[in-house]
């Protein structure tokens, strides 16, 4: 058997009572949010506006469907263009992937 060798981020968090205290968890990673969300950019509103109540630039980045490359080659050219020095995954399957893409 060939070793393998498997990178992931660095912290997930998750379970009940979590989100309302996400700001307060990433607020040290950076102060300009990219969030990455499902077809329905609008249900990352609540986090959008935890994130600027603590300060924070945060935008949101929607994912219509499973991600393609030029789904995730135009975020990064939204983190280029506007300085994202901190990223989200909100949602589903399809927004984890092309936020950890």
């Amino acid at each position: 058997m060939r070793p393998f060798e498997f990178g992931t981020a660095t912290q997930i968090i998750f379970g009940s009572g979590t989100f309302p205290k996400l700001a307060e968890h990433v607020s040290g990673f950076g102060r300009r949010a990219l969030v990455v969300t499902g077809r329905n950019a609008g249900r990352a509103e609540p986090l959008l506006k935890q994130l600027r109540a603590a300060g924070m630039d945060a935008l949101a980045f929607p994912v219509p469907g499973e991600p393609t490359v030029d789904d995730v080659v135009a975020a990064l050219e939204v983190v280029r263009a506007t300085q994202r020095d901190l990223l989200i995954g909100l949602g589903g399957g399809s927004a984890l992937d092309a936020a950890k893409a």
